[in-house]
């Protein structure tokens, strides 16, 4: 054990937990010669300013925990400090977070065999503004229960408050929710929904089995950074269903956006279009990358890496003219996509398309399809298509 606290550099106001040779009965705050047996009875003699240090062991839980306000949690490592419940028969939360509350170092499972609702971490209250997950191993697993219906979810972020990116209340962590690909349920590696706030992830790792959303903001006014690390669903690695969703260098594994916008923090590939001249009146035409005058034939661009396209934005010299209407489609492989935009009036500048978004695999063909309107006067328009 005196290593283990060695290593910990535990001090100040602490409380042991040590599943061989704890004893809930006996154990005392601030005395590692008396740690107690179980997590839930080292919680409930922390204070608020307390860590509560758990040792290498497993340990199983009888109920969920909330970490209280102002407690910290640290574990031994994630190798050898697990806590958890397994099996479960009911709908199961498995860790709450308090306010100025820190959760680190251990690996958390939350199993089941049954459709019930299922949690590995919630963010409630205010949490999202003082709480962190650091260096965490988070498995919530019900892929036994089969076909049905049942929600599970990683992290679940219901709190309200509006802190700066640079909070991240989840770092270096790996996620992962696991379901049977019939699971008709709300399945989500990361959820954030009810509550207005703002949620960042750093260096985190979220992966989805079976089927589910890896990341997904769905509150309006809300928004979820996801910044570094790596996020893979085979349905969607991300979803900005509602709210702001946005994304800074992190690693889309099946480059889907589910089929919908989302803000890049870092610089992304562009292609440019533009017309130099007059647009053609009421005809259907392609544009060319560069600067080139539309064609009649349609020119596709060969994707050479995997990409999801989004953001296309119109500007022109001149506008279309009254009760006249131009209008950009992106193609894929042919078939126009619902990513698209248009000047209508008086307009020499589009609102770029904000809710679409397009999965491109490698070797899919690009290109731009433009319809314009009779008697257009629609003249040097540059078109631009963001590639993340």
């Amino acid at each position: 054990m005196a290593e283990q606290l060695t290593r910990l550099g535990l001090a100040g106001n602490t409380v042991f937990v040590d599943s061989v040779n704890g004893n809930d009965t006996t154990g005392q705050r601030g005395d590692f010669t008396k740690p107690f047996l179980t997590v839930a009875a080292g919680l409930a003699a922390a204070q608020s300013g307390d860590q509560v240090s758990v040792l290498s062991g497993t340990y199983n839980l009888a109920a969920g925990i909330t970490i209280p306000d102002g407690v910290s949690l640290r574990g031994s490592d994630t190798s050898s400090c697990i806590i958890q419940m397994l099996g479960v028969g009911g709908a199961t939360t498995l860790v709450t977070m308090g306010d100025n509350t820190r959760l680190e170092d251990v690996t958390l499972n939350l199993t089941s065999s049954g459709h019930h609702t299922l949690t590995g971490v919630l963010f409630g209250g205010t949490s999202n503004a003082t709480a962190k997950l650091r260096t965490l191993v988070i498995n919530v697993d019900n892929s036994a229960a089969g076909a049905g219906t049942s929600n599970v979810t990683g992290v679940l972020v219901q709190a309200t408050g509006t802190p700066s990116r640079k909070v991240n209340q989840i770092r270096a962590t790996t996620i992962s929710v696991t379901t049977d690909a019939g699971n008709l349920g709300v399945v989500r590696g990361v959820l954030q929904d009810t509550s207005i706030s703002n949620f960042s992830l750093r260096d985190t790792n979220v992966v989805v089995a079976g089927v589910g959303i890896g990341c997904e903001v769905n509150i309006a006014s809300g928004v979820l950074a996801v910044l570094g690390g790596m996020v893979n669903s085979a349905t969607a690695d991300v979803s900005q269903t509602a709210g702001t969703l946005e994304l800074g260098q992190v690693v889309l594994q099946n480059s889907n956006a589910n089929g919908k916008t989302f803000t890049a923090l870092s610089i992304s590939s562009m292609i440019t279009f533009s017309d130099p001249g007059t647009l053609p009146n009421n005809q259907t035409r392609f544009m060319y990358p560069g600067c080139e005058t539309v064609t009649a034939s349609e020119i596709k661009i060969r994707l050479g890496r995997q990409a999801v396209v989004k953001s296309l934005s119109v500007r022109a010299i001149t506008a279309p003219g009254a009760a006249k209407t131009d209008t950009w489609t992106v193609r894929k492989n042919g078939i126009d996509t619902l990513l698209t935009t248009s000047l209508s009036g008086a307009a020499q500048v589009n609102n770029a398309d904000l809710t679409n978004s397009v999965s491109f695999a490698s070797g899919d063909d690009l290109s731009l399809k433009l319809v314009t309107a009779l008697n257009t006067g629609t003249t040097e328009a540059i078109v631009v298509i963001e590639l993340y």
